[in-house]
């Protein structure tokens, strides 16, 4: 999501920054008297570097990056960008409301169904400029397009291809040259001007404006779908145009007179937007699905387990407080959260009410809801509509409660009961059990 910051100015006294025992500045000095050189000082510290000329005190580098330890190809949560600021702020003790952000990348990476470099080749340009090849870095690979204008810069590229990632995967991100793009009264007269701090990127209100920028600038690049054969066009002159329209340099010479003619329907024949649409919807779910922040819960080695028995029936648990303020507050009998639109008979949450947690309390809906999803399940329907994705929770509460057998917890125990009985082994089961599903049966 946020990648890579330049911070001009980091107010911190560069003496202090000299004497870190974390950093190493090398000397710049000539050779033959030992004389200092009046020239910037570079330290590069877990993806950062900290350049100190003079009083100056300078920061860049991958926030994603630090947090991974030298990839950026995971998701990088909201509730992780906080902790590094924070962390960050505190190791070299500086304010973050007082540094200023002078450049910004701000991405995502969207999971494909096939290979992105198909879908890369396709982008054409953005309003009126185009799309040229990305110089990837020699010490890796990977294949991108990139379109350059006077505020920022807009980045497609494989990222699966880039880490060697066996799933495909498609980095798209703009690089903010200009902050005043995020301005909230931008193209207006300002007073003073337009500050963005590290600390803005901690809080939850500063990531809707990013994401309409990246949803606006993605509806703004012009693509064609590659599967679309220029045979099939009957027409001569729309044929022509479908193989044309696919290259930049036809819309740089194209007459002004004829272009928005042209361009409409160019549209039309190639199939883009469509395309184009798909895929801002999983832009904007995965950006909602990264700006939601979460309780860190720490992981604990599950204890051993015999033979993976059922727990015994007379055991009494107790009952969930069906009450709040002294009123009867009805509750789903499988997740124990409060249904928000009770009738007659409801014991277990619906789709109004998982979609009502989406809207009013994501943090629940993600640990609580959104958790009873598998990873392949979200990944092959990560283009969907949010709708079937509440109906498909729905579905799942729906089976915990009237349908055991498919209870994935009843599941693991009925596979792991059979395979003990199948008589002695030479390792214990519980040495050799799913991991997934060992934790499963704990919990």
């Amino acid at each position: 999501m946020i990648d890579y910051i330049k911070i001009h100015e980091l107010l911190v006294k560069a003496n202090k920054i000299l004497k870190d025992d974390r950093l190493t500045f090398p000397l710049s000095n000539v050779a033959t008297t030992g004389e200092i050189m009046n020239r910037s000082q570079v330290a590069h510290w877990q993806e950062l570097q900290f350049v100190v000329r003079g009083e100056k005190v300078s920061l860049k580098g991958s926030l994603h990056k630090h947090f991974e330890g030298g990839t950026n190809y995971r998701d990088f949560h909201l509730t992780d960008i906080k902790s590094t600021i924070e962390k960050l702020s505190e190791t070299f003790q500086f304010d973050p409301q007082q540094a200023i952000i002078n450049f910004l990348e701000v991405g995502v990476n969207i999971p494909l169904e096939n290979d992105p470099t198909e879908l890369i080749k396709t982008l054409v340009r953005y309003k009126h400029k185009p799309f040229e090849s990305l110089c990837i870095k020699r010490k890796t690979k990977g294949f991108g397009r990139v379109c350059r204008t006077s505020q920022f810069d807009i980045k497609v590229y494989n990222k699966s291809l880039q880490y060697g990632l066996n799933e495909p995967l498609m980095r798209y991100e703009v690089k903010i040259r200009k902050m005043e793009l995020l301005a909230p009264d931008r193209g207006k007269k300002k007073p003073d001007k337009f500050i963005f701090t590290l600390a803005d990127l901690t809080k939850l209100e500063t990531y809707q404006p990013l994401k309409k920028m990246l949803l606006d600038i993605w509806q703004g690049i012009l693509l064609f779908d590659p599967e679309i054969n220029p045979e099939s066009i009957q027409n001569p002159k729309d044929r022509e145009l479908f193989i044309s329209g696919r290259y930049p340099e036809f819309w740089q010479e194209l007459p002004k007179a004829t272009k928005n003619r042209k361009l409409k329907r160019f549209n039309e024949l190639a199939g883009g937007e469509k395309i184009k649409h798909e895929l801002k919807q999983s832009i904007e779910r995965k950006w909602n699905q990264l700006t939601t922040f979460r309780n860190e819960v720490t992981k604990q080695k599950p204890e051993p387990i015999d033979h993976f028995q059922e727990p015994v029936k007379n055991d009494k648990t107790e009952p969930i407080d069906p009450t709040i303020n002294g009123y009867l507050v009805p509750t789903c009998i499988v997740t124990g959260l409060e249904i928000k639109y009770p009738a007659k008979g409801k014991k277990i949450l619906k789709h109004p009410d998982i979609k009502f947690y989406y809207e009013r309390d994501r943090e629940t809906y993600s640990e609580k809801l959104e958790s009873l999803l598998t990873d392949k399940w979200k990944r092959k329907h990560e283009a969907e509509p949010l709708k079937n994705w509440f109906v498909a929770i729905a579905h799942k509460i729906r089976c915990a409660k009237s349908n055991p057998r498919r209870n994935p917890i009843n599941n693991a125990r009925r596979s792991y009961r059979n395979i003990e009985a199948k008589g002695l082994k030479f390792w214990p089961t519980k040495e050799l059990a799913d991991p997934a599903k060992l934790e499963l049966i704990c919990n």
